[in-house]
């Protein structure tokens, strides 16, 4: 874009920019506004609002959970508690035979 050599033509632009820019600005503060609203409309769930629990955002856990970095099971060093088989056991208990369904029986025959 070329500049005009005539001053009256210069004030002239100058006026024209002028207008725009305050045009401009004004466009920008109704778009903030605007944006500050939807922001805030964003942010409401059950807890903040009139809405009901059935229309909050759902948060799903993720299928597959980070794992931890350190070693499973128990702490270092700690002992632990073992039952300890004894020589003059108070009572001594037999282990049940499996039952066996009527088409294993059948087979057996």
């Amino acid at each position: 874009m070329e500049l005009p050599e005539d001053i009256k033509e210069l004030q002239q632009l100058v006026k024209a920019l002028l207008n725009e820019i305050t045009s401009l600005k004004i466009e920008i503060a109704m778009l903030k506004t605007e944006n500050s609203e939807l922001k805030a409309r964003l942010n409401q769930n059950s807890s903040n609002s009139s809405k009901p629990p059935s229309s909050d955002y759902f948060n799903r856990k993720p299928a597959f959970p980070k794992t931890s970095v350190g070693k499973k099971g128990g702490q270092s060093g700690h002992k632990g508690d073992t039952l300890k088989q004894i020589k003059n056991p108070d009572k001594i208990v037999e282990p049940r035979r499996a039952r066996f369904d009527t088409a294993q029986r059948n087979a057996r025959k």
